[in-house]
């Protein structure tokens, strides 16, 4: 056996067994790819195609090649087999296209992985090239008939924000009290974009109404300041959906406090116990709010038959300006929350939660968590500094709703974060009662 072989997989391993049993998988990746490629009734191989068992032998060509680990066979049977798909494309002069030959090579790689420690991304790839071969038509059908011009350039300047703009932009804090973190706001202002964009699309090509359920959830979970300005631009665009829009965003907002909980059962499992009544109270709380306990405000607009009728306002994929100016909100309140927790931070740790928690929750929940575990504050004390923070985060909210001018949804916004945190204090302070009663701190 070749000796880098050996240093690629642990000895115990190299077993008649296990190599036939690399080379089966090698085998069923070429077969899967391979039957992709029978285009009529009769399963038969058009000519100057590869057929499905010269996939099969493909892939075993280069299984043999990840086993014997040899630079010069490798090679050798590499041109092989790249001679034999140019004879069989040289006996079609009709075909156009070539992704048969561009497949089969592929599944030669696939199959010299099979052989090594990277078997397993052997196999999740060769599943992955099997669908989208065996897709064809329906990749097609999407990429051209279904996403528009305008909804394909929308998306290439969406990645271009993630992928292109956030690694150009420095790292680190700049300015007085270190505001100002380029990559912190840049951030803010790729999820406010992915509210807009992921709820373009969920209601396209979903029911409307379940397109509006789901953005509502996803945006909660990865950032209920984001999501709000997000609906809060929908409804400057489209006020007839201002009603349904207040409700999704209290919907959204139900996902911080179990998130909250999850942080705080990774990092002090204690704290957590005494934070889970209050926390999940405030959650269930914007959940029957969602679902209809008090209606008020303008008519909710009814979906009409069909995907994609009603957009709640998301009518556009991605709209850079309206998002960049929430950004510039951003970081001006970014600026209060950091010159506020130095100026104030001699006060205590509520007013510093406070100042905190108008941006970023998770700082307050993080230092609270660090304080208990300290000694340096009380459980009881560490969750009434989340619950301010809470309150705060929801004040600066309840600001971007407002910024949509439209009274139906600010106003359901407002009450419903009126709401959620009376009930959280309420619940706080029974419990503290209970605490006190029964001496624990």
């Amino acid at each position: 056996m070749h000796d880098s072989y050996v240093t690629m997989l642990p000895a115990t391993e190299i077993t008649f067994e296990n190599a036939i049993l690399w080379f089966a998988l090698a085998a069923a990746i070429g077969f899967f790819i391979g039957r992709t490629r029978k285009e009529d009734e009769n399963m038969s191989t058009p000519p100057g195609k590869p057929g499905m068992r010269d996939f099969v032998m493909v892939a075993i060509a280069g299984a043999i090649c990840g086993l014997v680990q040899d630079g010069l066979f490798t090679v050798a049977i590499t041109l092989s087999v790249f001679g034999f798909l140019c004879v069989v494309r040289a006996k079609s002069d009709r075909r156009i296209g070539m992704t048969s030959e561009f497949a089969a090579m592929l599944t030669f790689g696939l199959g010299y992985l099979c052989q090594t420690p990277y078997r397993n991304v052997a196999a999740a790839l060769g599943v992955f090239v099997a669908l989208v071969l065996a897709t064809k038509d329906e990749l097609h059908s999407f990429a051209i008939k279904r996403i528009s011009e305008k909804e394909f350039s929308d998306t290439l300047k969406f990645l271009a924000l993630i992928f292109i703009i956030y690694p150009l932009l420095p790292k680190g804090a700049y300015g007085p009290y270190d505001f100002f973190e380029p990559r912190k706001v840049w951030l803010f202002i790729i999820l406010v974009s992915a509210v807009s964009y992921v709820g373009y699309f969920l209601i396209k090509f979903l029911d409307a109404k379940k397109g509006l359920l789901m953005t509502a959830l996803f945006g909660g979970i990865a950032s209920t300041t984001a999501y709000i300005s997000g609906t809060s631009r929908a409804v400057v665009s489209n006020p007839e959906v201002a009603a349904d829009l207040g409700k999704a965003t209290i919907l959204a907002d139900s996902m911080l406090y179990p998130r909250i909980l999850l942080v705080l059962m990774a990092i002090n499992p204690t704290l957590a116990e005494f934070s889970m009544l209050p926390l999940l109270s405030m959650s269930g709380v914007a959940c029957l709010l969602y679902f209809g306990i008090e209606r008020f405000g303008k008519k909710e607009v009814k979906p009409e038959k069909g995907v994609g009728q009603n957009n709640f306002g998301f009518s556009n994929p991605f709209a850079f300006k309206s998002a960049l100016k929430f950004g510039i909100i951003f970081l001006l309140v970014l600026f209060i929350t950091k010159a506020g927790g130095q100026i104030f931070n001699k006060y205590g740790t509520i007013a510093t939660s406070g100042i905190g928690g108008l941006i970023n929750i998770d700082a307050v929940v993080l230092s609270m968590s660090d304080f208990v575990k300290e000694e340096k504050i009380s459980k009881a004390i560490a969750l009434l500094c989340i619950l301010v923070g809470t309150a705060a985060n929801a004040i600066f909210k309840f600001f971007l709703a407002y910024m949509s001018k439209n009274r139906t949804f600010y106003c359901r916004v407002g009450l419903g974060f009126i709401a959620i945190i009376s009930t959280g204090f309420l619940v706080y302070w029974l419990q503290f009662l209970a605490w006190k009663a029964t001496g624990e701190n």
